[in-house]
Parts: C-alpha cells; structure tokens; sequence
C-alpha cells in the first residue's frame, strides 16, 4: 500500500503463468517437475512457519507456476475468510469451508485438510505439512490422495483411509519420495514430518539438488561412449533397479561425481522396529553388518554386500548385536550373552574377549586395541582385539555428576578415540576426544547422538533430527569451522545417545528409516487372542498401565521422535485427556494404590529424567526425587500408599531398588543394592513381599524378598523370567519368558502373610507367538490377570530402510 498525493493505491505483482490447479488438469508433472516445485512450496512453507504463519488452505488453486518456473503461494487470508468459496470456472469440486476460532468448527478446503482440521481440533503448522503432502501426491501420480463421492466422503478417508502407493500409482515413482509422501500424510499431527525445514531437507536429498542446483552429471561405465546425464528420479531408479552394475563404481571417493542417496530394500523380511539400527559399514563402504531379531525372538547378526539383493546371516552370532569392523574389514567386533566377541567377516570361529554384561558401543583400533562400553553405566574400557583383562581407558568426571562413557570411536592414529558423556543437558550430550594411554581429554561439543570420525576430516553427528557435517583436525584434535546440514535422519530408536550414522572410510555414509505408525488399544487373553478393540484417539501409544480399580489406563503417547506424553484414558467411555503437557518426554506412568494419582518420569529438567507424581483431578506435578542419575524409574506404590518402589542406576552397583517415602523429608532408602542389576519391583497385596528380576545367577530370574526389610528371599523362576506380576489376593505371580521361539506365561501359585512364603504349583498360563510379541508395542496385566490391555501396531510393521550416502564430501562443498 502506497501514500501518494492522489490517495493510497494497492500496488500488486502481476505474475505471468497459471495455477498448479491449472497444470494438473492436464496431466500429472514429471518426477523432476515435482520435486522442483515441492522443494520450492516446502522452502517458502517453512519461511513462512518461522515468521508465525499457518497458511491452513493450502490446494493447488493457492500455488501459483510462473512462466520460469517459479512457484509462488498465494492466499493467506484464511484467517479472515467468512463464507465459503465460490465454485465457478477453473475451481476444482472441493469446497472451501468456513474459518473459525471457536472449537469444533471444521475449516479448510475438502481433500487437502489435515485430519485435526476435520476434526474441528486446534492446528499448527503441521496441518501445512500435511496438506503438502496431498499436493505433493497430485502432482506426481495425477490424481487425489484422498477422494469421495460427496465431501463427508473425503472427509472420511482422510481419517480413516491411506492413499495408494505412490509406487502404484505412477511408474518410476523412487521409494524415498513414496516415504516422505506417507510421512506428510500421517493421520497423527506428532508423527509427521515436525517442520517444513525437515521436509525440504528430506526432498534435497532424493532430488540431488543444493538449492536449484542440479546434481553433477554421472559418467558412464568404463567402455561406455557417450555420457550418461541423469536427472534427480532416473538417478534414484537406476540405482535402485540395476545397483549391482552400478553401486560398486561408486564407491570409489571421485570429485567429478556428485552426492547420491541409495535406498536399499530391507535386506531380510523383518518386523523388527528399529534394531537394524545397530548397523555397520566396512570400511571400504562395500558391506554392511546388522542385528534383527530372529524366530527365537533374539537377535544375531546379518551381512549384506551393497551390490547385493539379500543378506546372509552370520553362523555364531546368536544374540550378537552392535556389530563393528576392524580398521582391515577383515574381522568384526560385536556383543553376545554378555561378552565381547569376534570373529573373522568371511565366517569362522568366535572368539570371547572379556565379560560385557549390558553393552552401549565398541571401536578397534589400528594396533589392535578395542576400546568399548562395556555397560550402561560406567566409563569406557579398552582390551587387545586378541582378549584379555580389559582396563580403564576412560574415567568418569564426579564433578559434572557424570554417570556413563559410551559409544567411542577410534581417530585415525588409533591412539585418540571421540565417545559421549552421560547425562545430558537439554536434550544434547557432550562429544570428548580421549587417549588409550592418558586421562587427559578434550572437550569438543554438545550434539544429539554421538559425533563419528569421517574421512576426510569432519565429525558428523546428530543435532535433533539433522545430520551435521563439523570440519575436525585429528593432528590438533580440534572441531573448526561452522557445521553444515547434511541431510534429515530421523532417529526413532535405539539407546541414548547412540549415533546417528555409520560411515566408511571412502565416502559412504549409512543410515536407517523407521518408520513407526499409529496403534490400536485391544484387550487380548493371556494367548494375544484379541477379546475387544479399546476406543481411544488416534495416536501412537507406546506404554500401557491399567489403574487398580479398572477404570482406567494410563497412555504414553509419542507426540514426536523427542517428546512424549501421558494420557489418561476412560476405559469404559473412551474419553481421553492429556495428563502432562511439558515439551519432552513424560513416561513410565504407575498409578497409585487408590487409582487417583500417577507417578511418572519427566525429563522437563533437561537431560535428566526424575520422578514426578500427580492427580489424576488435576494441578501441577510435584517433584517426588531428584539425582543426578541419567536412570530412575519408579516401579510400584506399597499398599498403605506409604512408600514408592523405585530403580536407579549406579556407576558401581548397576541398577539398585530403592524406597522413597511419600511424607517427611523424603530421603530414599537403599531396599536392595548390590553388584547385581535389579529391576521391575512389584509389591505384594497384603504389603510384606517384592518380586523382581535379578540377573544374580548370570541370567535374569524372578525372585521374592520380604518387605518392607530385604532379608528372607526365595527364587521363583528357575529357566529365566521377568515382568513379575501379583494375582489378587496374593495367591499367585505371573511372569513371562522366551522359550522356543514364543514367549510363555507361567504362573507359580504362592502363599504368603507376614513371616513366610512359601511356593506351590508352577505351569504355563499361556503362550505368545513371537510374531504376536512384535507387533506389540506396549501392554499390561488387568488387576484380575486374565487379560492384557496391549498397543498394537496398526497392520504390519514396516522393516527399518537402510539409505547410504555415496561421495557424501562432495554435498558439503555444495552446501557451503
């Protein structure tokens, strides 16, 4: 708006071109048209985002393609829209419907709403993304993602329906650009893509473009005479169809040779979520080792050539996870039943090195040194890769209360290895360099996940879900230099901390997508036969807890892959309301004896979680316990409501239970505090008996101690078991155990008062398929006994996508 002499004129820019609205009427556009116009329309969603801005109508009538190809979005006034759109000529059969503040009032345009403007529910900028990913479906397969006879129709399917495959509905459509559309396009708001930022990075990455800067042509193969110019999506599906031919010539490091992501099918059919995570690439980039968990519900270990359609296990590794190579790519590191173990990559022997109960990483050096976590808590130690006594190669800094070393990872002098440092502080853990032969260490940075070395100098580590690129001189063992976004890594499992990637030494960086859906409520017998569907909102619930009385069950539901939240859900109703509301996560609810109150875990502090309780009536969470432990997991109210049954993890006696009054000044007793790691403490009915699970005997078993003094203690599972669960009345405990290939129930018959306990009857209560135990995601007991409340993944589960990163220094020169 201008002030001139004459009065104020309304000066607009006048735009030669058409509608994306228009455009599609004639057809769906090209593979590299979509990804150029979607990377523009994510771009500008996300500058508008960052300035406060929802657009909340974003269709292609609202994208506007300038004759140089540009794309502009127009129409931001929804906020201010009173009256439905008008249908007339070049408008497409969807309404635009009326904007309100008030709740329950649905707004938006029919076939591109989100599922929570649909609902009339309260929406924020991912309602943009979701909306994105309904045009970014039009545009390339040609027709709707979400379409019905009348409006309420459409309206129905973006609730309940997914649209088909992209690879379904158009030819040559990459599996990648198919995984960012269903992630746009994820019914729950928490399990979409959490900012446009990400999303325009997801799409840089499968198109190969750095800004509008195409990727470098792709010579031909030797013998070849004339060169192979290749656009973003010919890209992806030559290497995707015919990777034998052409993966094994990329992986030598070339500068005329642009960045490439390769998508590989998951190597073998398995539900796992996640534990294809703990991957592993050799050093010439050419293999990569795996665990997933196999019919005997463990895990062992995979390997897979790149240029190879399968993968083949590897005979030795059963239970073997968090594989690593030796600097040669000859042999393999790895952990199994408590040790740390290798054996040659070829097939061979296994060889234990020393004792590693509960492991979080390891590194070979180049002199045949293995430095390596060998539990959760603790700092770091180093052996020879030939085994032997392992000694101390780092020490834990009581004056920064720290708690744990982990997930070191050798330099290339084989003396200086990076690790992090537990606990963290805002989410972020501190990246150190340390020596085999010193106590000396060097401080580096904060990041999400655990920095790795790359050639040819860089630290690449997690920060919230971007993979960055630090510059890093191993000689001065110093960080420089800003750090440069490489490409979006979502990490939705694996243990704190734990790095993002793995890379080789010529170039490859390796990454898994997991994808993880919404769940379904269901009361299940004891068999994982399903007795009734639960109502409750769409979300995805990964933890269950039934409150005594039956009434109702305490939900954690994953909002993001960093935050979680605790609802509360009317089991009979279905009527649920959010209980926590603090940005991170809320987790491991245990209701209190009389059903009214919830004690829980809250890392809203930073870093650490502690112990909260609250009620269910509502006002604010009081803080129950405080440490500076990374772990502390409250377990179980004794009868009287008295006291709280909790675990917390110690440096030098693992994992101990401990009591903690509910009046007073609160200062915990220790109940049971040794060498050994105890955990899931339940309380008897009448009050004067523990069970919990110790691995004591070098297996984990349930035993029974007396209470509220340990003393008097009777082993009640002799084949493994844990999970201890108390029938009414006392008259019994139920637990579960891995027997076969299944899970088994068994319940052991008990009598019990205050001075003696005594042991009956033992027999298996039911048993569970280890397909049926996948694809729960959370469960517990009813007070009864007889059944399970369970969160089950809705359909099949997909397998973690392993991607690789081919000639990955070449994208940091693009970027900067």
């Amino acid at each position: 708006v201008l002030d001139t002499p004459d009065g104020l004129v309304i000066v607009m820019e006048y735009v030669r071109g058409e509608t994306l609205a228009s455009r599609l009427r004639r057809g769906p556009l090209t593979l590299e048209e979509g990804l150029a116009y979607g990377g523009q329309i994510a771009d500008a969603l996300s500058d508008a985002h960052e300035h406060g801005i929802i657009h909340r109508d974003l269709k292609p009538e609202n994208l506007f393609i300038t004759k140089d190809g540009r794309v502009k979005i127009l129409d931001f006034g929804l906020a201010k829209l009173t009256a439905p759109e008008r249908e007339g000529a070049g408008k497409t059969d969807a309404r635009t419907l009326p904007a309100d503040s008030g709740p329950g009032v649905v707004w938006g345009t029919v076939g591109y709403m989100s599922p929570e403007q649909v609902r009339g529910n309260p929406v924020d900028h991912r309602s943009d993304i979701f909306a994105f990913g309904a045009i970014l479906y039009e545009m390339v397969a040609g027709k709707r993602a979400f379409y019905g006879a009348t409006p309420a129709d459409t309206m129905s399917a973006i609730l309940k329906d997914d649209p088909p495959d992209l690879t379904e509905a158009a030819e040559g459509i990459p599996p990648a650009l198919e995984r960012i559309a269903r992630h746009c396009l994820e019914k729950g708001a928490g399990e979409r893509f959490q900012s446009a930022r990400d999303l325009a990075f997801n799409l840089e990455a499968i198109s190969g473009l750095s800004g509008s800067k195409p990727l470098p042509a792709l010579s031909a193969p030797a013998g070849g005479n004339r060169p192979l110019l290749l656009g973003a999506a010919a890209l992806a599906a030559i290497v995707l169809v015919a990777g034998a031919l052409w993966i094994p010539r990329l992986l030598a490091p070339r500068s005329d040779l642009g960045p490439m992501r390769v998508t590989l099918e998951s190597p073998v059919n398995s539900k796992s979520e996640g534990i294809l995570g703990q991957m592993s690439v050799s050093p010439d980039g050419r293999r990569f080792a795996f665990a997933v968990v196999d019919t005997s519900g463990k895990p062992r270990l995979w390997m897979r050539a790149v240029d190879q359609p399968t993968a083949q296990p590897i005979a030795g590794t059963e239970e073997g996870f968090l594989p690593f190579w030796s600097p040669d790519g000859k042999n393999l590191g790895f952990f199994a039943k408590g040790k740390l173990r290798r054996i040659p990559a070829a097939g061979g022997p296994v060889q234990d090195l020393c004792d590693a109960p509960d492991p979080r990483g390891g590194s070979w050096g180049k002199d045949g040194i293995i430095v390596f976590a060998p539990s959760s808590i603790g700092g770091l130690f180093r052996v020879s890769a030939d085994g032997g006594q392992p000694a101390p190669a780092t020490t834990l800094d009581p004056t920064r209360k720290e708690s744990a070393h982990r997930w070191p990872c050798f330099l290339p002098d084989g003396r200086h290895f990076l690790y992090a440092a537990l606990p963290g502080v805002g989410g972020e853990f501190d990246n150190f360099v340390g020596a085999i032969d010193s106590k000396d260490r060097r401080t580096l940075f904060g990041s999400s996940r655990a920095a790795v070395f790359a050639e040819p100098g860089y630290l690449l580590y997690s920060q919230n879900d971007l993979l960055m690129a630090k510059r890093f001189d191993p000689g001065r063992l110093k960080a420089t230099g800003e750090p440069v976004a490489l490409a979006v890594v979502p990490v939705t499992t694996g243990s704190v901390a734990m790095p993002a990637v793995t890379v080789s030494r010529n170039g490859v960086v390796a990454y898994v997508n997991v994808r993880l859906g919404d769940t379904y409520l269901k009361w299940l017998d004891l068999s994982g036969n399903a007795l009734s569907t639960v109502p409750a909102p769409q979300g995805r619930y990964e933890d269950v807890k039934v409150s005594p009385d039956g009434q109702r069950a305490a939900l954690v539901r994953r909002e993001s892959a960093s935050n979680r939240d605790i609802w509360i859900l009317e089991l009979g109703s279905g009527a649920a309301t959010r209980f926590t509301f603090d940005p991170g996560n809320e987790t491991g609810p245990v209701w209190s004896p009389d059903s009214r109150r919830i004690a829980f875990i809250s890392d809203r502090d930073g870093g650490v979680s502690n112990i909260y309780m609250k009620s269910i009536d509502g006002g604010d969470a009081t803080i129950l316990y405080r440490s500076a432990a990374q772990w502390k997991n409250p377990e179980f109210f004794s009868p009287d409501g008295k006291f709280l049954l909790f675990d917390e993890t110690d440096p030098k006696t693992q994992i101990d239970l401990w009591l903690l009054p509910l009046s007073g000044d609160r200062t915990p007793i220790p109940y049971l505090r040794t060498q050994f790691t105890e955990t899931s403490g339940a309380i008897s009915p009448d009050g004067h008996w523990v069970a919990y699970d110790s691995d004591e005997s070098g297996r984990q078993e349930v035993y029974v101690q007396s209470f509220p003094t340990a003393g008097a203690k009777r082993q009640i599972s002799t084949a493994g078991g844990n999970g201890a669960f108390w029938l009414p009345g006392g008259k019994g405990i139920l637990y579960t155990n891995f027997v076969g290939g299944s899970v088994k129930i068994t319940r052991v018959d008990v009598s019990e008062n205050a001075t003696a306990f005594q042991v009956g009857a033992t027999r298996v209560a039911a048993e569970l398929s280890l397909a049926k135990l996948q694809s729960l995601v959370g469960g517990a007991y009813a007070p009864d006994g007889q059944r399970l409340l369970a969160a089950e993944q809705k359909g099949e589960a997909m397998p973690p996508v392993p991607t690789l990163i081919v000639n990955w220094p070449e994208l940091v020169k693009e970027k900067k």
